[in-house]
């Protein structure tokens, strides 16, 4: 087994870099996600102000 990052506050348990590369791919996952969901929010937001002008015009 290869292990790699300790943390400091216990020595007794090792992560694997399994564990780590698992890690990094699920925070990367969910700022895509997140990314996402500010995007469709934007344009939301951006058709309703469109039809508010189209109905004041």
């Amino acid at each position: 087994m290869v292990y790699g990052y300790t943390p400091s506050f216990d020595t007794s348990y090792k992560f694997t870099l399994e564990e780590i590369d698992m890690a990094k791919h699920k925070r990367h996952e969910r700022a895509k996600e997140l990314d996402r969901r500010r995007k469709r929010r934007k344009e939301r937001i951006k058709e309703r102000i469109r039809e508010a002008k189209a109905a004041k015009a």
